[in-house]
């Protein structure tokens, strides 16, 4: 099916949403590598899932909370151009 057709199509729908996480993780990772990567010697998952590296007193913590930002803010920025 077209995009933009009258009829409700549900593989369309799962293809753009996995398009659309994967772009978001793509783009986490870049700004993960960019702004947090440079501040350690070894980037692991550690800085993606544990709530301990995510906060505000260190410069590390503040790296990482604005990759979240900036990938969020990217994705929107994808979503509404594209959508």
């Amino acid at each position: 099916m077209f995009y933009g057709a009258m009829v409700w199509d549900p593989w369309l729908i799962v293809a753009q949403i996995v398009c659309l996480q994967c772009l978001y993780y793509l783009g986490l990772g870049l700004f993960m590598a960019l702004l947090v990567g440079t501040r350690v010697p070894r980037l692991t998952l550690l800085y993606l899932f544990d709530f301990a590296t995510l906060t505000p007193r260190t410069t590390t913590g503040w790296c990482a909370i604005a990759s979240f930002l900036l990938a969020a803010i990217a994705g929107y920025v994808l979503d509404s151009c594209f959508m």
